[in-house]
């Protein structure tokens, strides 16, 4: 997947937070978004995946505004897990993982979505905390 943000701006009320950001990210690059609490990753993360607006700017997934996405055709592309709400929404590591299958699901989960959720706890092997809960410290 390529992300491409060109100038993206974010304010909450009149404080400005992102002052025209761009950057790019390639197919198979692994990037690390770092900076001091308040310096606005967690915002600049909300604008990619549209949680909210950017006041100026695009962003690009694959080449697509994701501006101009159906919500669902930009929840199979990304997802976005908050830092907070695990509390609230008790998830095991697997069923957190199985979230990411909701935009191809019609009725309910079926043996392919097991599947892939499995294969996805092999790649990242992580298949050990599979029934933990994502909330336990």
């Amino acid at each position: 997947m390529k992300l491409k943000i060109n100038e993206c701006s974010f304010s909450y009320n009149i404080q400005l937070v992102l002052d025209h950001i761009s950057m790019q990210i390639s197919e198979g690059e692994v990037v690390s978004i770092i900076g001091p609490n308040g310096s606005g990753k967690s915002t600049l993360l909300r604008c990619i995946c549209r949680v909210l607006q950017p006041r100026g700017g695009v962003v690009y997934l694959n080449n697509q505004d994701v501006a101009h996405l159906k919500p669902r055709e930009l929840a199979r592309l990304l997802g976005y897990v908050p830092q907070s709400g695990a509390e609230v929404f008790p998830l095991t590591v697997y069923e957190a993982v199985l979230l990411g299958r909701k935009p191809y699901l019609s009725w309910g989960v079926g043996p392919k979505d097991r599947e892939i959720v499995d294969r996805i706890l092999r790649f990242m092997k992580i298949e050990e905390f599979a029934l933990k809960y994502i909330s336990m410290k």
